[in-house]
């Protein structure tokens, strides 16, 4: 009798064991450490594998083994469960311990609008205003397009409009990105406005060409999302002389400046 009541006891005792181990296992499989609560009220939970402030964060999930990315526009509030008790704590709210968000790095918008001054020393002295939009494509990578005017007073010969492709790279940050160091490329089709001249007693004209302006300058916020980027650079403006009447070719034209830019964006 006491052989069986002992083996009874035992089974019982394994069985609660096997399914408390079970349990942990499956709770383990399913839930994270980490809760995070978006503006729209939803909540995702699972580990928080990389963490980038002011762009995105990314949460891995189990036992369906994916990834989230989650932009930081979106979120709410970061959460921690506790170590102890983590069971419970989906029940009980208030044991949920609430973290506070990171603060956001700066220029941790998607867009930017771009104002363009430039002013121009070489081959033929010029200044130049325009604009640009920029998306963000990485904390360190923007890219979009801009459109300026390039020109001087009382010299129409190569006055012109690049309509351009724009690149922008980040070398190094400091202050929380307040202040940084940056590669820029800007590159397109230069429309010149009015080239026509007589040279040697040939009318010519100046045929559209490549435009190309590669910088390195240093960006500095005024706010969050708003500031100053100063370039210095290399502005190359090229084409074809022509003869008016036929367009037969002549020689091709290369103007090469040194160029100081200014940039605001907002």
């Amino acid at each position: 009798m006491k052989k069986r009541l002992n083996r009874k006891m035992t089974m019982s005792l394994s069985i609660g064991v096997l399914s408390m181990l079970c349990n942990s296992l499956v709770f383990a499989q399913t839930e994270g450490p980490d809760i995070i609560e978006l503006k729209n009220g939803t909540e995702h939970q699972g580990t928080i594998i990389e963490q980038r402030p002011g762009s995105f964060l990314r949460l891995w999930q189990v036992p369906s083994n994916d990834t989230l990315t989650i932009s930081y526009k979106d979120v709410q509030a970061l959460k921690k469960t506790p170590i102890a008790g983590v069971a419970a704590s989906n029940s009980r709210k208030d044991e949920i311990v609430e973290a506070p968000l990171v603060a956001p790095s700066f220029n941790d918008r998607e867009y930017y609008l771009n104002l363009i001054g430039s002013l121009s020393g070489g081959d033929w002295a010029n200044i130049g205003m325009g604009f640009g939009l920029m998306r963000v494509v990485s904390p360190r990578i923007q890219v979009g397009f801009s459109a300026r005017y390039n020109g001087a007073d009382g010299i129409s010969l190569y006055n012109s409009i690049p309509i351009l492709g724009e690149f922008k790279y980040v070398l190094q940050e400091s202050n929380n990105g307040r202040t940084s160091l940056l590669l820029s490329l800007s590159a397109g089709y230069n429309i010149y406005l009015d080239s026509k001249t007589v040279e040697e007693g040939v009318p010519t004209y100046v045929s559209n060409g490549l435009y190309f302006n590669p910088n390195i300058g240093y960006r500095f916020n005024f706010t969050k999302n708003t500031g100053v980027i100063i370039d210095l650079g290399y502005q190359y403006m090229g084409g074809n002389k022509l003869r008016q009447s036929n367009d037969d070719f002549l020689q091709k034209r290369r103007i090469s400046n040194v160029s100081l830019k200014a940039t605001l964006f907002f």
